[in-house]
Protein backbone atom coordinates (compact mmCIF):
# COMPACT_ATOMS: atom_id res chain seq x y z
CA UNK A 1 0.00 0.00 0.00
CA UNK A 2 1.20 3.37 -0.97
CA UNK A 3 1.34 6.17 1.45
CA UNK A 4 -0.17 8.94 2.16
CA UNK A 5 1.61 12.76 2.69
CA UNK A 6 0.00 16.10 3.87
CA UNK A 7 0.33 18.71 1.91
CA UNK A 8 2.91 20.25 4.28
CA UNK A 9 4.93 17.18 4.84
CA UNK A 10 5.15 17.08 0.20
CA UNK A 11 5.96 20.66 0.51
CA UNK A 12 8.68 20.23 3.09
CA UNK A 13 9.94 16.96 1.01
CA UNK A 14 10.06 18.67 -2.17
CA UNK A 15 12.39 21.24 -0.15
CA UNK A 16 14.60 18.37 0.15
CA UNK A 17 16.66 16.91 -2.30
CA UNK A 18 15.33 13.80 -4.71
CA UNK A 19 11.19 14.28 -4.15
CA UNK A 20 9.15 15.16 -6.92
CA UNK A 21 5.70 16.39 -7.46
CA UNK A 22 3.88 14.39 -9.89
CA UNK A 23 0.39 16.71 -10.85
CA UNK A 24 -2.25 13.86 -12.56
CA UNK A 25 -5.03 16.59 -12.91
CA UNK A 26 -5.97 17.16 -16.05
CA UNK A 27 -4.56 19.78 -18.90
CA UNK A 28 -7.29 22.02 -18.27
CA UNK A 29 -7.42 22.23 -14.57
CA UNK A 30 -3.51 22.34 -14.15
CA UNK A 31 -3.87 25.71 -16.50
CA UNK A 32 -6.06 27.17 -14.02
CA UNK A 33 -4.24 27.04 -10.84
CA UNK A 34 -0.67 25.48 -11.17
CA UNK A 35 1.64 24.32 -8.34
CA UNK A 36 4.67 26.70 -9.11
CA UNK A 37 7.74 24.25 -10.58
CA UNK A 38 6.64 21.00 -10.80
CA UNK A 39 6.15 18.36 -13.54
CA UNK A 40 2.83 17.86 -14.46
CA UNK A 41 1.20 14.19 -16.03
CA UNK A 42 -2.21 14.66 -17.66
CA UNK A 43 -4.60 12.63 -16.07
CA UNK A 44 -7.50 12.72 -18.13
CA UNK A 45 -6.08 10.66 -20.77
CA UNK A 46 -3.51 8.50 -18.86
CA UNK A 47 -4.70 7.33 -15.25
CA UNK A 48 -7.96 8.01 -14.91
CA UNK A 49 -10.74 4.84 -15.11
CA UNK A 50 -11.88 3.81 -17.47
CA UNK A 51 -8.65 4.92 -19.39
CA UNK A 52 -6.41 2.19 -17.49
CA UNK A 53 -5.46 0.54 -20.75
CA UNK A 54 -2.82 3.32 -21.19
CA UNK A 55 -1.09 2.74 -18.18
CA UNK A 56 1.99 1.86 -20.01
CA UNK A 57 2.00 5.41 -21.42
CA UNK A 58 2.09 6.55 -17.98
CA UNK A 59 4.93 3.85 -16.52
CA UNK A 60 7.06 5.62 -19.65
CA UNK A 61 6.33 9.06 -19.18
CA UNK A 62 7.14 7.86 -15.08
CA UNK A 63 10.23 6.47 -16.49
CA UNK A 64 11.45 9.27 -18.87
CA UNK A 65 10.63 11.91 -16.10
CA UNK A 66 11.08 10.81 -12.19
CA UNK A 67 13.44 7.32 -12.68
CA UNK A 68 16.02 9.18 -10.77
CA UNK A 69 13.88 10.68 -7.93
CA UNK A 70 14.21 9.15 -4.42
CA UNK A 71 10.19 9.42 -3.47
CA UNK A 72 7.13 10.45 -5.74
CA UNK A 73 4.44 12.13 -4.46
CA UNK A 74 1.33 12.09 -6.55
CA UNK A 75 -1.28 15.34 -6.14
CA UNK A 76 -5.12 15.59 -8.13
CA UNK A 77 -7.72 18.14 -7.13
CA UNK A 78 -9.02 16.05 -4.46
CA UNK A 79 -6.84 13.01 -4.08
CA UNK A 80 -8.42 10.19 -5.54
CA UNK A 81 -7.05 10.39 -9.38
CA UNK A 82 -3.61 10.41 -7.10
CA UNK A 83 -4.39 7.39 -5.48
CA UNK A 84 -5.12 5.77 -9.01
CA UNK A 85 -1.77 7.15 -10.16
CA UNK A 86 0.56 6.04 -6.87
CA UNK A 87 -1.29 2.32 -7.17
CA UNK A 88 0.08 2.44 -10.74
CA UNK A 89 3.21 3.44 -9.90
CA UNK A 90 3.58 0.92 -7.18
CA UNK A 91 2.67 -2.04 -9.76
CA UNK A 92 5.45 -0.71 -12.30
CA UNK A 93 8.36 -0.73 -9.41
CA UNK A 94 8.10 2.17 -7.54
CA UNK A 95 8.41 2.01 -3.76
CA UNK A 96 8.31 5.13 -2.29
CA UNK A 97 5.03 6.44 -3.29
CA UNK A 98 3.03 9.15 -1.60
CA UNK A 99 -0.69 10.45 -2.29
CA UNK A 100 -0.92 14.06 -1.17
CA UNK A 101 -4.02 14.24 0.66
CA UNK A 102 -6.66 16.19 -0.32
CA UNK A 103 -4.86 17.01 -3.35
CA UNK A 104 -4.98 20.58 -4.38
CA UNK A 105 -7.89 21.55 -2.29
CA UNK A 106 -5.33 21.22 0.26
CA UNK A 107 -2.51 22.86 -1.42
CA UNK A 108 -4.65 26.01 -2.08
CA UNK A 109 -6.61 25.93 1.59
CA UNK A 110 -2.73 25.95 3.40
CA UNK A 111 -2.06 28.72 0.97
CA UNK A 112 0.89 27.13 -0.66
CA UNK A 113 2.79 28.75 -3.98
CA UNK A 114 0.92 28.29 -6.80
CA UNK A 115 2.01 29.16 -10.36
CA UNK A 116 0.25 31.98 -11.90
CA UNK A 117 -1.88 31.77 -14.44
Amino acid sequence: MFKSATVIETLEALKADGAVLVDVRTEQEWKNTGIADVWEIYANTVVSAPNMELMPEFVNELEKNVAQAKSVYFICRSGQRSQVACALAQQSGYNDVFNVEGGMNSWIENSLPIKAV
